[in-house]
């Protein structure tokens, strides 16, 4: 299985996996992080960036390129939420694909 790594310049993590499944399916996995956010003015996310918490995982969606090789369509995204006043994780939201790959 071969992987490309595209990182973000903002804290060095990756933000964009591209790489090709069993199947031959090409997926394309985008990753968001606190410093991905500039305009949230409150909440955790805004409490991790003005503490130069850099690094967790906000947003991961991995997408399926369609069959002419540029649309893309999702097939999961989990949202990570974190409490405020001391930064734990809180929730965990998902949604997933009801067809398989």
């Amino acid at each position: 299985k071969k992987e490309i790594y595209q990182y973000n310049p903002k804290n060095y993590q990756p933000s964009v996996v591209k790489g090709i499944n069993s199947l031959g399916d090409s997926l394309i996995t985008k990753i968001k992080y606190p410093c991905d956010y500039d305009g949230v003015l409150s909440g955790s996310v805004f409490q991790m960036r003005n503490e130069n918490i850099l690094t967790p995982e906000i947003e991961k969606s991995i997408f399926k390129k369609g069959e002419n090789g540029q649309t893309e369509r999702l097939v999961s995204s989990v949202f990570n939420s974190y409490e405020t006043n001391v930064i734990t994780p809180d929730k965990i939201y998902k949604i997933q694909e009801v067809f398989p790959l």
